[in-house]
């Protein structure tokens, strides 16, 4: 995996698509507005946000305009990483937002691009790297806002109910009420951020917090599916079965295999 990326335009292929990442990352917003959706829920993202994102969580990002969103992203070197955890707050989720002053930002920005410099240079990149991280570290533990609220009506909201309450038999009417907006332009504005509806954002939620729970956990899949928010164990199979082309149980015997080496 590359240490640095940077200057991401628009969309990418795991934009709008539950997806972990393989090492500590953090991101950094140059342009743009959206969410940050997390297992917890969402947070919004603007100009100066620096999200960082632990290894093995799940998230997507919802930029309100894609073309408009821009941020690079950099990967944390192991000597960093416990400081990074210390200020950044983590919350359970594995994961922290942070708010840049203008200042701040112009000064983060700097670092990213100073580490850029030495990304295709295997002697000093390491150490560029690892410079970078130091300041961008004073940047967090000097001067961070607090996360800002969600706006009230957004798609952000509405995802932070739904993976709030994924447990609960959601419906669209329960969502559209938590949100202060009618059911049809509820609806367009949903599909328009998310791509797809909020049916389908609710199961596809579901069926990834399962699969990450039969792949990592002992819950029993009866347990799995109630807490999921399955309507029981045979709706459950089927569903599963249908996205993902095995039965809950065979899928966790593919992993069962792999921890135990066989």
């Amino acid at each position: 995996m590359e240490r640095l990326i940077l200057r991401q335009v628009g969309n990418d292929p795991m934009t709008r698509i539950w997806h972990e990442v393989e090492e500590p990352m953090l991101l950094l917003v140059h342009s743009g507005s959206g969410s940050a959706v997390f297992r917890s829920g969402a947070r919004p993202f603007g100009r100066g946000t620096l999200i960082f994102v632990d290894r093995g969580v799940l998230h997507f990002t919802v930029p309100d305009v894609p073309e408009e969103y821009v941020r690079s992203k950099i990967y944390s070197p192991p000597e960093s990483f416990p400081a990074l955890k210390r200020i950044m707050e983590l919350e359970c989720g594995g994961f922290g937002i942070a708010y840049l002053s203008p200042e701040d930002l112009e000064r983060a920005e700097a670092l990213f691009c100073e580490a850029g410099r030495f990304v295709s240079d295997p002697r000093r990149a390491p150490a560029a790297l690892t410079a970078s991280f130091c300041g961008l570290l004073v940047l967090l533990d000097a001067d961070a806002s607090p996360s800002a609220p969600l706006p009230r009506g957004s798609v952000g909201e509405a995802m932070e109910y739904i993976n709030s309450n994924i447990s609960s038999p959601l419906t669209l009417e329960t969502v559209c009420e938590a949100v202060h907006l009618s059911k049809y332009h509820f609806c367009r504005k949903f599909k328009s951020a998310a791509g797809i509806s909020v049916t389908q954002y609710i199961l596809r939620t579901r069926l990834e917090l399962a699969k990450e729970a039969l792949k990592n956990g002992d819950l029993s899949v009866t347990r799995i599916a109630e807490d999921c928010g399955f309507s029981g164990i045979s709706d459950f199979d089927r569903r599963f079965k249908s996205a993902v082309g095995m039965s809950p149980g065979k899928y966790r015997r593919l992993f069962e295999k792999g921890r135990s080496g066989d």
